[in-house]
């Protein structure tokens, strides 16, 4: 079956459509970068670590406060209600706030920074705020905290690498990882046991992690399409209200077949999103009265 017949307004949108989710497609990249280079950068400087100086931190955090301070402006800019929007989001300010790398406080405002990057992303947003996520990283604090008692228990006295409890944690969470840089090797059956059922739960979580994050991506994809035909629409009855009185009468019966398409976005079904309306029942030949 084919569908209705697109008029020049409709196809001049769709190269603006692909644009505009290019652009949000590399900001989502651009900021997960920022964001994991960011905090590589503040762990590396805060344990001392002599590749990350303190004029090179300052200047990282720098090009981050100045993103922040750009992003903050622009949705600033685009608020309808701009005291409101100050109100509702003066904790960004705090953000905005720069300290001297070796101020004692400056690890709190680098946190800060951190937490507003995560905001800036609607998927890594998503990602840290779901409650698929919530229970992944439960469950692997629960595995990485059981076998390093195990393996403290099983080792200590006995593997020379292993003085303390924390020596136990890195072991863990390096096997889990199934990375295995090999400075800490299993001396008894218990801990290799435990090795092996550390590494088969760590395929298993990051690829729990990575199919959250991947379907967290695709659907924010899935529902740009809707939301920009229901604008287009809204925008092709402000066209047909302004010359009202004007319309022929197949763009007047065009109009009512919209503003219906419009009205059942809104409460099909009792309140499903528009992203859930089939599209035969979204499909409006609004070409027909032109």
């Amino acid at each position: 079956m084919e569908g209705p017949p697109m008029n020049s307004d409709t196809v001049g949108r769709q190269p603006k459509r692909s644009t505009a989710r290019t652009a949000a497609t590399i900001y989502e990249f651009f900021v997960v970068t920022l964001f994991l280079s960011y905090g590589l950068a503040v762990v590396a400087a805060h344990e001392g670590h002599p590749a990350i100086t303190t004029d090179m931190l300052l200047a990282i955090d720098r090009f981050v406060l100045a993103f922040l301070a750009v992003e903050f402006v622009f949705r600033l800019w685009r608020a309808t209600d701009r005291t409101r929007f100050l109100r509702g989001n003066w904790f960004d300010l705090v953000a905005l706030i720069p300290v001297d790398p070796s101020f004692r406080l400056a690890r709190l405002f680098h946190v800060v920074r951190l937490y507003r990057l995560v905001r800036s992303s609607p998927v890594l947003w998503k990602f840290f705020s779901s409650r698929e996520t919530f229970y992944i990283l439960l469950f692997a604090a629960l595995i990485v905290l059981w076998s390093s008692t195990g393996v403290y228990l099983f080792e200590k006295g006995v593997n020379p690498n292993i003085d303390d409890y924390g020596d136990a944690v890195w072991w863990s969470i390096v096997t889990m990882s199934t990375v295995g840089y090999g400075d800490i090797s299993p001396q008894t059956a218990g801990e290799r046991a435990i090795a092996v059922f550390l590494m088969v739960s760590g395929i298993g979580i990051l690829g729990a992690i990575t199919a959250n994050l991947a379907n967290l991506w695709i659907k924010r994809g899935a529902e740009a399409g809707p939301t920009d035909a229901l604008q287009d629409l809204k925008a092709k009855l402000h066209e047909w209200t302004d010359r009202l009185e004007a319309l022929s009468e197949a763009e007047y019966e065009a109009m009512l077949r919209t503003m219906e398409t419009v009205r059942t976005a809104g409460r099909f079904a009792g309140g499903r999103r528009w992203g859930s309306v089939p599209a035969d029942e979204a499909r409006v030949d609004t070409a027909q009265g032109e």
